[in-house]
């Protein structure tokens, strides 16, 4: 991530595709059609339909079921 500088503060890993996992299913979020923004945070992410207008919908990362379907080869750490 060095070409012309970089983005600053992104840390490169790799991961290799793990065989046999589940599929990723669709995730629904109430009121949200499309997803125009997303601001993360330590515990979550807040979803908008545009562009910082409104509180958006905050999702805690600990409430997503998302099935591991990859495994780290190479730390993000220098």
């Amino acid at each position: 991530m060095e070409y012309c500088g970089g983005v600053k503060g992104v840390k490169v890993g790799t991961a290799e595709m793990l065989d046999n996992t589940p599929p990723i299913s669709s995730y629904r979020v109430l009121d949200i059609s499309s997803i125009r923004n997303i601001v993360y945070s330590a515990n979550g992410m807040t979803l908008r339909k545009a562009s910082g207008i409104g509180p958006g919908r905050h999702l805690n990362y600990s409430n997503l079921v998302i099935p591991i379907n990859m495994r780290l080869t190479e730390s993000f750490e220098p």
